[in-house]
């Protein structure tokens, strides 16, 4: 039987990797596998990929989700293995092509490609993965700090009333 950290890393892994809601203006509709991407398509958001620095992503993902089973304890014996074959067979660039081209016209992602080729364009693609995560970290943490907020005035309100 799996340990509860295996189990808890795998099925927080399984969540994170389902269809969560749309941001506004994006399409919510899933990955067409059996949508037909161009090659001149397909080499724009290719470049689009390597501009943003996310060329390799999947390898990196899948990486780090296996640096997370690895930490579990109890390993079951092959599963790294058996999630790296996964992976060949199932290759994600086409599904990752896919999913762009469903979503961002060509125009958009040439003029992206564009800018992403200027001194000024690469310095942003540059900084933006770190933008992104420190919004997500600041805007946690303030989350986080308006509900201890909230919890101790409610706390305090709470005590008052029972004097």
């Amino acid at each position: 039987m799996l340990r509860p950290t295996i189990s808890l890393t795998l099925f927080a892994l399984s969540t994170l990797s389902c269809d969560a809601e749309p941001a506004p203006g994006q399409s919510s509709k899933p990955v067409d596998t059996a949508l037909a991407v161009d090659a001149d398509t397909r080499r724009v958001i290719n470049r689009h990929l390597e501009l943003m620095g996310l060329d390799g992503l999947a390898e990196r993902y899948l990486d780090s989700v296996i640096l997370q089973i690895e930490s579990a304890e109890e390993l079951p014996a092959g599963l790294v293995a058996r999630i790296r074959k996964l992976a060949a067979e199932q290759p994600v660039e086409e599904k990752l092509v896919q999913f762009i081209a469903a979503r961002i016209d060509m125009e958009t992602l040439q003029a992206a490609n564009a800018f992403l080729s200027t001194p000024l364009g690469r310095d942003y693609a540059e900084k933006q993965p770190g933008l992104v995560q420190g919004s997500n970290d600041f805007v946690r943490v303030w989350a986080t700090q308006l509900s201890i907020q909230a919890s101790n005035e409610q706390l305090k309100s709470g005590l008052d009333k029972g004097k």
